[in-house]
C-alpha cells in the first residue's frame, strides 16, 4: 500500500459506472476516485478544509444529492454507486472508521445518452475503427461538459440548482417565469447576456399576458395589449431553457 497524505476517505460500493466519466464528472468538483486493496474512495482538498466526520459527511451527502438529483435529466444510460464508510487517517498511520449511520444510503444515479455511430463505407476497416474511436471521444466530451456544467453550477450556487429543479417540471407561464425572476437576481442587467432584451421583454410580456397565455398566465387581466409578435408555449420553453443552459454553462465556467 502506497503512502497515502489525505485525512479523510469515503467509501463508495456498487459502482455499476464507466469508471472514466465517473472519474472525469467528480474531478470537475475537485472529488478524485482513489483505488486502494480492492476499495473505491472520494478524496478531495475539500474534505481537508473540514475538520469533524460530520462535516465531511454533510458535504459527501450534498455532493451526492445534487450529482444525483441533476445527473437524471439525461436518459438511456446509468452510473450507480453508494456512499460506504468514512474513514480518517490519523497521523500515525491507523485509520479510524465512522461509519454512516442512515435509514437510506445516498445513490448517485447518473444517465448519459448512448452514442451513435454511423457506418462508413467504402474506407479500411483500420481508418473506420479511428473515425469511430474519434467520434465516440467527441460524444464522451459532449457529454462530460454537458452534465457537469449543470452539476458545478447547480452544486456552488443554490439559484441555479432552484433553475434546474424548475426545469424538470412542466414548463407552464408561471414555472418559467419563476426561472425568470431567480436569474434575474443573480444576473440584474447582465441577464441581457444570455438573450437581447427585445426577447426578454417578448418573454415576459407574454407569460404574464391572458391574450396568449388565457387561464394560463400569470395575470389574469391585463391593461395592455398582448405583444405584436407573442411568444407561444413552445418557444418560450425552449427560450427560457436555453437561457438557462448558458447561465449554468457561465457559472461553471467561471468557477473552472
Amino acid at each position: 500500500m502506497r503512502e497515502f497524505l489525505m485525512r479523510w476517505l469515503v467509501e463508495i460500493r456498487d459502482v455499476v459506472a464507466d469508471k472514466r466519466f465517473l472519474s472525469d464528472l467528480l474531478e470537475k468538483l475537485n472529488v478524485t476516485l482513489y483505488v486502494e486493496d480492492n476499495k473505491t474512495y472520494l478524496i478531495s482538498k475539500r474534505f481537508e478544509l473540514l475538520s469533524t466526520s460530520s462535516e465531511v459527511l454533510r458535504l459527501t451527502k450534498q455532493i451526492c444529492t445534487v450529482v444525483s438529483e441533476v445527473s437524471n435529466d439525461f436518459p438511456d444510460a446509468r452510473i450507480n454507486l453508494k456512499l460506504g464508510d468514512l474513514y480518517e487517517q490519523r497521523e500515525d498511520g491507523s485509520r479510524c472508521q465512522h461509519v454512516f449511520r442512515s435509514s437510506s444510503t445516498p445513490v448517485i444515479t447518473l444517465s448519459i445518452q448512448s452514442g451513435r455511430v454511423t457506418p462508413v463505407r467504402g474506407i479500411s476497416e483500420e481508418a473506420k475503427a479511428k473515425l469511430r474511436a474519434e467520434r465516440l471521444e467527441h460524444e464522451y466530451q459532449v457529454k462530460l461538459a454537458l452534465v457537469s456544467h449543470r452539476i458545478i453550477s447547480a452544486f456552488h450556487n443554490e439559484h441555479a440548482l432552484k433553475v434546474h429543479r424548475l426545469l424538470q417540471q412542466e414548463l407552464t407561464p408561471i414555472q418559467m417565469h419563476r426561472i425568470y425572476e431567480l436569474m434575474r437576481n443573480e444576473l440584474g442587467e447582465k441577464l441581457n447576456d444570455l438573450a437581447s432584451k427585445k426577447n426578454w421583454d417578448r418573454f415576459t410580456h407574454s407569460v404574464n399576458h391572458p391574450g396568449v397565455f388565457g387561464d394560463e398566465s400569470r395575470h389574469m387581466v391585463s391593461n395592455k395589449e398582448p405583444p405584436a409578435k407573442p411568444m407561444y408555449l413552445e418557444e418560450a420553453q425552449n427560450f427560457i431553457s436555453k437561457a438557462a443552459n448558458l447561465w449554468f454553462h457561465q457559472i461553471a465556467d467561471r468557477l473552472g
